[in-house]
């Protein structure tokens, strides 16, 4: 195999696990999205359930009126009232009858308690009907909730199959772009511990760039390899090895992981593009064309190149 051959192969690997990371990374996220409708719905149900219950118990006249100065009204009805009682003092000095005093006394007290206990009626009855009508408001309002929230769980009713379905054909695509890819790396070529994006995409690199010519080392050309060049610049930490770091702080590796770097942006573009397409016309029929073109394309491709790497590649002697 030489140079140009293994770079061929080397790029074929290279699409593929970038369509495999473009793939799994658009189906976390529809993964994530159903989720997210399914718990709305569970809990507009809910939601919508509790104010039912509310509603079908609710009783005007068993409202409690809030009673805040109570302790106040009592203490007007004794200071009042004995006011009133002592109405019987100057009756007692005019008229020189201890029994009438008493009476009118009583009867002081009485009436003018009466009045401290009728204001507070007419006040709890004032704070009754305002709380009345401000449930009455409240219930309105919740009765739009509900009806927003049913409208809300007709959509997402509508959209989480659409989506499920989505989900599958896109999960059957990504399925074959795994296959195609353990295809490739069967050929053995490339080392089992090597066998993902970023080791891949830095083996590249340095073929492309002509500093080494091939995987594994060769003694005979003087040919350090692409895979010990890869293992001394993660110990030298001069490149960034693990994925999700480098999904961080994918800006950093522009210039000295360039081909990583292009793979992941064509990626995250791909990745992109599918959920654009899925959500933007997940309330429509069969309009999200984007989508199932690209599905029929990587299939065929997979298809494709499957069958040309067994026929290339395999039986070869190891680079």
């Amino acid at each position: 195999m030489d140079t140009l051959e293994l770079l061929n192969y080397l790029r074929i690997v290279i699409d593929l696990e970038r369509d495999k990371y473009a793939q799994s990374a658009a189906i976390a996220q529809l993964d994530r999205n159903i989720s997210a409708y399914v718990n709305e719905f569970n809990s507009n149900k809910s939601l919508n359930q509790r104010a039912e219950e509310v509603r079908i118990n609710i009783n005007y006249e068993n409202i409690k009126p809030d009673e805040k100065g109570k302790g106040f009204m009592y203490f007007m009805i004794y200071y009042v009232g004995f006011f009133g009682a002592a109405a019987g003092i100057p009756v007692y000095f005019l008229f020189d009858s201890i029994l009438l005093a008493l009476l009118v006394g009583a009867v002081g007290a009485v009436l003018c308690g009466c009045i401290p206990v009728v204001v507070w009626k007419r006040i709890l009855k004032k704070r009754k009907e305002r709380a009345v009508v401000q449930i009455s408001r409240g219930l309105r309002a919740e009765d739009e909730l509900v009806t927003q929230r049913a409208a809300r769980n007709i959509n997402i009713a509508a959209v989480v199959p659409k989506l499920r379905a989505e989900r599958k054909t896109l999960k059957d695509t990504y399925d074959l772009a795994c296959q195609a890819l353990q295809k490739c790396y069967d050929a053995d070529i490339i080392p089992k511990d090597y066998r993902g994006i970023v080791p891949v995409c830095m083996f590249y690199d340095y073929i492309s760039n002509g500093r080494t010519y091939s995987i594994r080392r060769d003694p005979a050309r003087a040919d350090e390899g692409a895979i010990n060049m890869y293992e001394q610049e993660c110990f030298q930490r001069l490149i960034i090895s693990k994925l999700d770091q480098i999904l961080n702080r994918l800006d950093e590796i522009k210039s000295n992981q360039a081909e990583l770097y292009n793979t992941v942006r064509e990626g995250n573009s791909i990745t992109h593009d599918l959920l654009r397409d899925i959500n933007g016309n997940i309330s429509k029929v069969n309009s999200n064309i984007t989508t199932m073109r690209y599905q029929n394309e990587r299939r065929d491709a997979y298809l494709e190149r499957m069958a040309y790497v067994a026929d290339h590649y395999y039986y070869t002697h190891r680079w």
